[in-house]
């Protein structure tokens, strides 16, 4: 089967996509404007552009500058003054200035080398083949993967049983379950009956475990249930209760109320989802690529050259100047692959400045990076006409960028000044209040035990008595059932008195506890539930809530001022493209419309065209 999709996705590919990451970014094709087809937009400079030269700008702008699903307006503008950088009128001195690297490669911007091993791994895509044969091999290794195991919804009553105690004797429990099933055979809602008579923490929601498979860890401890009770649950029928299942924690009553069985795909189903061939295709596709870096390595003498002796563990002292690597005779310094690849190489290099296998490693992933350029240069790829568009297009666009990014920040200053800053901070006063709270906390804690099963014992012991105490402060008030708790010398249960305090700040444990346990009530005052606070329980007694002071303009001075920076640089963007406009160098079609702009209201005495599609004569 013949794999004929681009953009295939190279999962492991090479060490050149490991940490450092600087091979292309693997992303889905982005459409600005699926309706439009290859409409023309607008002219821009004299030149049109049309919603297809989009559609790929809005996917370098993703790739190239990690600007996530750009919206049509902002694409459109972006590429207006790339394509006009030099044309925009401003009062601001700028000194972006071009791109200097001496570094000895054709292509030096990321963006421009991303694009081109994207196309490299295209290119060896569509012509990958994967036999049905080799999918049957791969299907039979790899199905268990993909089986979908049997799963049903459970639920269950359970009763704790004790010789020691009369009403819990295991002959008085087993009488009432088996009157309970009675009930439930007779018609009675199983949740109603476990919600009344369960003893396991599942009461609350009617008896319910959930949607389960065998030996799936399950409950507080995230364990498998027992053995003897998964087999009981997943004998039953749907909609049938169990008869009493007798373990050494008590008894039970089971339910199950739904079933789905065991489903194992076929490799024709794998072939549908797309599962197969794409697996394979993308290991072989790893493996094309690593060979074929390796043997244009080795076709241009390419080397990591000794700045890392892992012999003697040593690392020679790593400058700018220092020789990285070389390939085909042309020699590249650690300064040439900073100036390339930016802070995120920088900040690896200083991490591994001092361990000489990882320097190699990096120096290495560089060399392969370089290599995989040079294969694709190899392979024609660079003669290609769209390609070479779109290279020269991610030069210029970076060159733009620059001084569009100069031109914004500096007309954008005199907009944030200190007035503007106390203005958005009073606007922003009531959002930024820190909330405050006093009122006061009861505990309740486990009895000290050992072993799993006594320290659960324990704690569904607190759980109980934690749900009778909340229900005696429902039905009574705080300071009666507290006063009759203290008075009665009750070992397992204590109240704090919880100061007022700012809301989620407090490094005090109890005061934490209060805040987590008052955190679902919606009023001013009120009561919380039992919350667990594991081992123990707690129940907060919310006396008043109070709005609080705003947090300092100090404090969030920076922040605002960054968020009014980021805003008004935004609107002199647009700005920019308004002056362009007024020079008559951008005119729109009514295609446009889609892009958020307005024709009819361009400023330009000439007449618009109308919508048309791009041709070779007119492109």
């Amino acid at each position: 089967m013949r794999v004929l999709h681009s953009h295939i996705s190279a999962i492991g590919m090479l060490v050149v996509c490991g940490q450092l990451s600087i091979c292309g970014a693997q992303t889905e094709t982005v459409s600005v404007n699926v309706n439009q087809g290859n409409a023309a937009v607008a002219t821009v400079g004299g030149d049109t552009v049309s919603n297809t030269q989009l559609t790929s700008f809005a996917l370098q702008l993703e790739q190239s500058e990690g600007l996530r699903a750009p919206d049509p307006e902002t694409v459109l503008n972006e590429y207006i003054l790339t394509k006009l950088y030099n044309e925009i009128p401003t009062t601001a001195t700028v000194e972006a200035g071009d791109i200097e690297s001496s570094a000895p490669t054709e292509y030096k911007l990321v963006a421009q080398r991303s694009l081109l091993k994207r196309e490299l791994r295209d290119l060896l895509a569509t012509d990958i083949d994967v036999p049905r044969a080799d999918m049957q091999v791969w299907y039979e290794q790899n199905v268990n993967k993909y089986t979908k195991p049997e799963r049903i919804h459970a639920w269950h009553i359970f009763m704790e049983t004790s010789e020691d105690t009369p009403t819990s004797s295991p002959e008085k429990a087993r009488a009432v379950l088996q009157d309970l099933k009675r009930q439930i055979d007779a018609g009675t809602s199983f949740s109603q009956l476990a919600e009344a008579h369960s003893e396991a923490a599942s009461s609350k929601a009617g008896g319910e475990i959930g949607k389960i498979t065998r030996r799936m860890p399950i409950g507080p401890l995230s364990k498998p249930m027992n053995l003897e009770l998964e087999n009981a649950l997943f004998a039953l029928t749907p909609g049938k209760t169990s008869d009493v299942v007798d373990t050494r924690h008590g008894l039970h009553l089971l339910y199950v109320t739904e079933k789905e069985t065991t489903r194992t795909p076929s490799l024709d189903d794998l072939i549908s989802s797309g599962i197969l061939p794409g697996v394979l295709a993308q290991d072989l596709l790893t493996s094309q690529l690593r060979t074929l870096v390796s043997e244009t390595k080795e076709k241009y003498n390419g080397e990591v050259l000794p700045s890392a002796d892992t012999s003697t563990g040593t690392v020679t002292e790593v400058r700018t100047e220092t020789i990285a690597f070389q390939l085909d005779g042309k020699r590249f310094t650690v300064g040439h692959l900073m100036s390339m690849f930016g802070p995120r190489f920088t900040s690896y290099l200083e991490s591994s400045k001092q361990d000489p296998e990882s320097l190699k490693g990096l120096m290495e992933q560089a060399l392969e990076d370089e290599a995989m350029v040079r294969a694709a240069i190899d392979k024609g790829l660079t003669e290609n006409a769209a390609i070479q568009n779109e290279l020269e297009m991610l030069g210029r666009r970076e060159i733009a960028r620059r001084n569009i990014d100069a031109i914004a920040t500096a007309e954008a200053e005199a907009a944030v000044t200190y007035e503007a800053i106390q203005i958005r901070y009073d606007a922003l006063k009531d959002e930024l209040r820190q909330p405050e709270a006093e009122g006061a906390l009861l505990m309740i804690q486990s009895e000290q035990a050992t072993g799993t099963a006594e320290q659960a014992r324990a704690r569904e012991q607190a759980r109980k008595l934690a749900e009778a105490i909340h229900t005696e402060l429902v039905n009574s008030d705080w300071t009666s059932v507290t006063a009759r708790l203290l008075a009665s010398g009750a070992k397992n249960t204590s109240v704090v008195v919880v100061a007022r305090h700012i809301v989620g700040q407090s490094t005090d444990t109890q005061t934490r506890v209060f805040d987590q346990a008052m955190s679902a009530i919606q009023a001013d005052k009120g009561l919380s539930e039992a919350i667990p606070i594991s081992p123990d329980y707690a129940i907060a007694n919310l006396e008043k809530r109070h709005a609080g002071e705003a947090v300092p303009l100090a404090v969030v001075r920076d922040r605002l001022e960054s968020m009014l920076k980021g805003a008004a640089q935004a609107e002199v963007r647009k700005d920019m493209v308004k002056r362009l406009e007024e020079k008559g160098l951008v005119k729109y079609t009514q295609a446009a419309v889609e892009y958020g702009k307005n024709p009819a209201g361009q400023h330009t005495d000439e007449k618009t065209s109308e919508t048309a599609t791009i041709t070779p004569e007119n492109k």
